[in-house]
């Protein structure tokens, strides 16, 4: 589940009404104006309009996805929070402050 509880941008890269998508994902994502696959697989995207260079939302993911993992030997799965920005309310790089919580549950399944 991802409750975030404030977004703010930066009001100059990020413009006060800027179009955000936020999720969790298996990668970290790169500049983008939408987040998609890896970006978001772990809990879904967000899309949030801010208001005033601010704004929240509450993503529930009632069933999870099934993620197998990757064939690195010794390698942890990993988490990661992406924002991505329409380039149409942003102009340059700029900066996303997010509080809230993200609550990940799994079970790992081993073949013995």
């Amino acid at each position: 589940m991802q409750k975030l509880t404030s977004i703010t941008g930066d009001g100059t890269g990020i413009g006060a009404s800027a179009v955000l998508d936020i999720g969790v994902g298996e990668s970290a994502s790169v500049m983008a104006e939408t987040l998609t696959g890896d970006y978001e697989n772990l809990i879904s995207k967000d899309d949030i309009t801010l208001s005033s260079s601010s704004g929240s939302g509450t993503v529930v993911e009632s069933v999870g996805d099934t993620i197998t993992g990757n064939s690195t030997a010794g390698s942890a799965a990993a988490a990661y929070l992406n924002v991505a920005c329409t380039a149409a309310t942003s102009s340059a790089n700029g900066t996303v402050t997010v509080t809230g919580t993200i609550d990940l549950t799994f079970r790992d399944l081993i073949d013995y």
